[in-house]
């Protein structure tokens, strides 16, 4: 198994919950681990199991399942080679990615999306949609909050004292175009009483430099839209382990997806379990979970570009359905009813079994 088994983005998750889900039946190798910080949340048992499978020997394993960046597959000519893809709303594919996907005996991609992304680039290996697997066991298990980029929860307003709602902003930093977009809308349209914002934006991992970046992109946006009495936003830097981002999720009232790539990652799936309003755009893999999520569309509009110019943009269809969207999440009492669906359709031992068979 190539992939992180706890770091702060959809791999980590994704690795450890099938990890976990696959002990008991077979003998993992994990390779291209990340050591950081996060990791010294790992339950005792399984941190001891995780450094005895990066400490394995496996010359030939019957499976090599890469998750991470294609740059680091590892490729075995006696092993079944299996690729997890997460590409999507993007057209065709780059051809040094195809020729890769060409290279391994089954693509696993989570949409239809995907898939057509990888039809029309060429691919002619075995590609199949499969679920993201999800650790029930922590999220919406694991009860408690978290203090918000390291403030105290009452000085930031947020649930215990339940001063005001929060709204948790979270994507990657390759959602730039989005994250700015979602900013606006919460800075232009709200008033500090309303909400506090929580923005959790990560590159590879989260740091001071990231720090520096996205607090770059919030101070444009807060002079582009003139939003001196817009609601406080507060930057989270720190690296997330899954039980601490299972009780920022406790923290927070509504969460917003940025990514444009897939709707039903895991920074959309883990929140439901939390009992989060979780707004995300549509597409053919949410339509299970419409009664639960909230839709913003995805056209794409410009962003703030640092020339001072009109705000007539900002009633965009993206910007008028996203602000529906909130005002919605606002009145709402979360995501009752769809922990069970969630349980049944993403569970890690019978995903892991359909990628193996």
């Amino acid at each position: 198994m190539a992939g992180d088994i706890n770091s702060p983005n959809c791999i980590s998750s994704r690795c450890r919950a099938l990890f976990k889900a696959g002990l008991n039946d077979h003998e993992f190798k994990i390779t291209n681990i990340k050591p950081d910080g996060a990791c010294v949340m790992l339950e005792q048992n399984l941190l001891e199991n995780v450094q005895k499978a990066c400490e394995a020997k496996m010359e030939n394993p019957d499976v090599i399942l890469n998750m991470k960046d294609p740059s680091v597959w590892t490729l075995n000519e006696k092993s079944r080679n299996i690729a997890w893809v997460t590409w999507g709303k993007q057209g065709k594919v780059s051809e040094e990615l195809a020729n890769k996907c060409n290279h391994m005996q089954k693509i696993v991609v989570t949409s239809e999306e995907d898939m057509r992304a990888l039809d029309i680039s060429g691919v002619n290996t075995e590609v199949v949609i499969i679920d993201e697997p999800i650790d029930t066991t922590i999220f919406g298990k694991i009860n408690g909050t978290i203090d918000i980029a390291n403030v105290t929860v009452e000085e930031n307003g947020l649930p215990i004292t339940k001063q005001k709602k929060s709204v948790l902003l979270q994507g990657k930093f390759s959602d730039e175009r989005s994250i700015t977009e979602c900013l606006e809308v919460l800075c232009s349209k709200y008033k500090e009483e309303d909400f506090t914002v929580v923005l959790r934006v990560y590159k590879n991992t989260m740091g001071m430099q990231d720090d520096l970046e996205i607090a770059s992109i919030v101070n444009q946006v807060r002079q582009r839209t003139k939003s001196n009495g817009g609601p406080k936003v507060s930057i989270m830097t720190k690296l997330l382990a899954d039980e601490e981002l299972c009780m920022l999720y406790n923290s927070v009232d509504i969460v917003i997806n940025t990514s444009r790539l897939s709707s039903l990652e895991q920074i959309t799936l883990q929140p439901l379990l939390s009992n989060c309003n979780v707004i995300t755009f549509k597409d053919s893999q949410s339509l299970r979970y419409e009664k639960q999520l909230n839709y913003y569309q995805t056209t794409q509009v410009p962003v703030y570009d640092g020339v001072q110019c009109n705000d007539l943009w900002l009633k965009s269809p993206n910007q008028r359905s996203l602000k529906s969207c909130i005002d919605k999440a606002l009145d709402s009492n979360g995501s009752i009813g769809c922990s069970d669906l969630i349980e049944k359709n993403h569970d890690p031992s019978l995903i892991l079994a359909d990628i193996l068979c």
